[in-house]
């Protein structure tokens, strides 16, 4: 797979951005819409794709892994 990275908006005072590959969007049946993306150091993010500037969850790759397990067995 060939990702495009881009820097964070926020970065650190000192410098210092985390670098994201780009987000891919997954909507439900009701509309409602995630973004996630992988991070460096083995992390993958997770954004409302309403507010992709809010809060974002930051799992391990593995928990992330579990979670899509968990969703794709929901009914």
């Amino acid at each position: 797979m060939n990702l495009t990275w881009r820097k964070a908006r926020g970065c650190a005072a000192n410098g210092t951005c985390v670098e994201t590959a780009a987000w891919r969007k997954a909507c439900g049946a009701s509309g409602t819409c995630i973004e996630a993306c992988c991070a460096a150091g083995g992390l993958a993010l997770i954004r409302d794709s309403v507010d992709p500037d809010g809060p974002r969850l930051v799992l391990t790759r593995d928990r992330f892994h579990g979670l899509l397990a968990v969703i794709k067995a929901l009914p």
